[in-house]
């Protein structure tokens, strides 16, 4: 063996050795017990408990199946109590909700828009707003709404046919 390469496996060996004398020094010292433990926070109960609910009504909540074709929008909407200014504990009626205002883009006539894709066990599917008097829905290949038809749905692209001819819309790459 070279001279060099004995000097490093002797360094080795001293640094193995110094490693394993003061792992047995730790192992053997006692533990230091000169900080004391942290007391646990005081929890404090909240000044109102909420309402209990029956154990039958949270099981059908967690059972419901959210996105089922034949779901209706509910007749009453959550509000924070904050918000509400009500004593309702902030459920307002359907007829008290404000009616849905399109964004400034719909109202430019942004329309329509591409929301999303997704590939469905039935097929691609493409979440689109396609007009001013409707909510965004998802829609397959073939589907039709406000003169506009799915010609075609990719992962982050739909093409359309409408009054205009034919239209490719696609996501941003930061969405």
């Amino acid at each position: 063996m070279t001279p060099r390469l004995t000097s490093l496996r002797l360094a080795l060996w001293g640094v193995a050795a110094a490693t394993a004398a003061g792992g047995a020094l730790v192992w053997w010292l006692p533990a230091s017990t000169s900080v004391p433990p942290l007391a646990p926070a005081a929890i404090e109960a909240p000044a109102t408990a909420p309402p209990a609910m029956p154990a039958d009504a949270a099981e059908e909540i967690v059972l419901a199946n959210l996105f089922a074709a034949g779901r209706t929008p509910p007749t009453t909407r959550y509000l924070p109590p904050e918000l509400a200014m009500d004593s309702a504990g902030g459920m307002s009626a359907a007829s008290e909700m404000p009616p849905m205002v399109p964004d400034s883009a719909m109202l430019a006539g942004d329309v329509p828009r591409l929301l999303g894709t997704v590939v469905a066990p039935t097929g691609p599917r493409a979440l689109l707003h396609l007009s001013l008097t409707s909510g965004p829905r998802l829609y397959a290949v073939g589907d039709r709404e406000g003169g506009y038809t799915v010609v075609s749905v990719a992962p982050r692209e739909v093409v359309l046919r409408g009054p205009g001819g034919r239209r490719t819309l696609r996501l941003d790459p930061e969405e």
